[in-house]
């Protein structure tokens, strides 16, 4: 009798994995293979761009990089392309410590930069792994879980992040592996060493990406409603160390001046409450909204042109997948991820930027489950009204069917032309801007001190090829949100008054500057000032660059906003 129950669990758990035996393990290797099958385009891109021209298209992953180097020089965690080589108190220092490796194997720039982008290229069959654990977790089948781990390594947003040095891939897995091992937490048996596990994988995520600290409320809080007190006790003791650690290190090197510039590059709390608020959901929850839904649906389907019926599609989905993953949490009882995703979704409806889609990457694997559970719904109600032999059902079925495959079809397409056209041709205009710019380059090199301090828009980029101090001039959110362009404008003039108090004696601006592209009153403001000669002084010009040696203070009173207050940000600087 217990021979046949041992048989009986045997099968199952065979079932569970895809089918026991010689013919189950050749079916999971086929499914593997299929999923590394679907790195390929993401691999071949991150070939043909291994120099990485397009270093800064989204501004941060150049500062990653410049973290990167002075953790590879033995400096720590500083930021050196910033006047004054502050300590980097913005970004955690896991994903700068990671990416020093490229320098530490090549301390040359650009030579190292193949081997940044073999790290930062690497997050996504770390990523694929993580969701396929979490897929199998929810109750996916093999078949299943192959087929949407490949779906997600062709879609045009993930294979952009591995082949740009930002964080959200490396922090995505992190995440997603926590969250696996606190679902394990969940059931009878689960031993300590799961929940020291889980606290440290937890702590790895929130060093390297902020929002990683949100799990020490939503992991415990899961974990206490279901008795696991001592569980989370045991994750907490894990996981508060290293981020306790951290946030002391950052309160001991606070920014060293609360101008909105050095605030922008040093604390995402500081300006937040500078700008938009700690808590204004008045001003900024509306329009964080639909950049919320609208970078969900990315998730599912890319498009780059944001016409209202494209959008009004991919908000559909993000419906959709919200919907589908509260069904599938009420099904399986597995509350860590959507209480995380919950949590996470009330920040960005406050936070001080827009969340587009690369803000919703972390979500992915739990809005993919989603919006299958919601799939699966609707093909079931499907076959009912096929089944039920009525011809106004079948009609009908027969209609959705159509769009339903209509709707795959275009989906299928967009992923081929943001893989093959979209994201080389924006790299291409990238390495056509560096190219533009390098000139330029080799003048601040030749004819400036190396104590010289600039404003520039691709400051961390500029760094690196220069090594002069550089910052840009990011417009505050509050800015965008109130469309207060009289404050833009004012924000702008007083540039040459901001240089003298961090030390800056050139200015450089391009037709791409992100700054300024996006609202035509910037424009219109700086190229005012650039006509001024009383306060700017031309000292190098080509066709795509010029820099202006800052003559003198002109205006105190114009300096206002630069001192503080609340402010707009609204910088277009990524791809996608």
């Amino acid at each position: 009798m217990m021979h046949t129950e041992q048989t009986r669990a045997q099968t199952l758990r065979e079932e569970a994995l895809g089918g026991g035996g010689r013919r189950g393990r050749t079916r999971r290797r086929w499914l593997v293979l299929l999923a590394a099958i679907a790195l390929l385009p993401s691999a071949r891109l991150a070939w043909q761009w291994r120099q990485m021209p397009h270093l800064g298209i989204y501004h941060d992953d150049s500062l990653y990089f410049v973290t990167a180097k002075a953790w590879a020089e033995g400096e720590g965690h500083k930021l050196e392309s910033f006047p004054g080589a502050p300590a980097q108190t913005k970004y955690p220092p896991a994903f700068p410590l990671l990416l020093s490796l490229a320098w530490r194997i090549r301390p040359e720039f650009p030579d190292n930069l193949p081997w940044l982008m073999l790290i930062v290229w690497a997050g996504l069959p770390l990523f694929l792994g993580t969701a396929a654990l979490y897929f199998r977790q929810v109750g996916f089948g093999w078949t299943k879980t192959a087929v949407v781990c490949a779906w997600l390594a062709v879609n045009p947003v993930f294979v952009a992040l591995s082949t740009i040095a930002m964080s959200e891939l490396w922090f995505a897995a992190l995440l997603t592996l926590a969250i696996v091992l606190a679902e394990r937490l969940c059931r009878a048996g689960a031993g300590w060493k799961w929940a020291v596990a889980a606290g440290a994988v937890a702590a790895a995520a929130a060093l390297t990406r902020s929002a990683g600290v949100l799990l020490l409320l939503t992991v415990p809080a899961v974990l206490v409603w279901r008795r696991r007190t001592r569980h989370a006790a045991v994750f907490l003791a894990t996981a508060l160390p290293p981020i306790v650690i951290w946030n002391w290190w950052k309160l001991m090197h606070p920014p060293p001046s609360n101008d909105l510039v050095t605030l922008y590059y040093m604390s995402y709390s500081a300006y937040q409450l500078a700008t938009v608020g700690m808590f204004n959901p008045a001003l900024v929850a509306p329009y964080n909204l639909n950049a919320l839904l609208t970078g969900i649906g990315k998730v599912f389907v890319f498009f780059d042109v944001n016409s209202v019926g494209v959008v009004t599609i991919g908000r559909v989905l993000a419906v959709g997948a919200v919907v589908g993953l509260v069904r599938m949490a009420r099904r399986t009882g597995r509350m860590q991820f959507p209480l995380f995703a919950a949590v996470y979704g009330v920040v960005m409806l406050l936070w001080h930027f827009p969340p587009n889609v690369r803000f919703v990457v972390p979500l992915a694997p739990l809005l993919a489950a989603g919006l299958i559970e919601e799939g699966g719904r609707l093909a079931s109600q499907w076959k009912r009204a096929w089944s039920s032999g009525a011809l106004g059902n079948r009609v009908a079925a027969a209609a959705m069917g159509l769009v339903l495959f209509a709707g795959a079809a275009w989906a299928a397409h967009q992923a081929w032309y943001g893989v093959g056209s979209f994201l080389p041709d924006s790299f291409a205009e990238q390495r056509r801007v560096l190219r533009a710019r390098l000139p330029a380059y080799e003048w601040v090199r030749e004819n400036t001190p190396r104590t010289a301090r600039f404003f520039a828009n691709d400051d961390g980029v500029f760094y690196l090829y220069t090594g002069r101090q550089a910052c840009s001039l990011a417009i505050p959110p509050d800015f965008v949100y109130r469309s207060d362009e009289t404050r833009v404008v004012r924000f702008l003039e007083a540039l040459p008054e901001f240089a003298e108090s961090l030390g800056i004696r050139y200015a450089m601006f391009t037709p791409t500057d992100s700054w300024v592209r996006p609202i035509p009153a910037a424009r219109k403001a700086v190229s005012e000032l650039t006509r001024d000669r009383r306060r700017l002084r031309p000292v190098f010009a080509a066709p795509a660059v010029r820099i202006f040696e800052v003559v003198r203070p002109f205006d105190d009173g114009a300096a206002v906003d630069l001192a503080g207050g609340p402010q707009n940000s609204s910088t277009t600087r990524n791809p996608m």
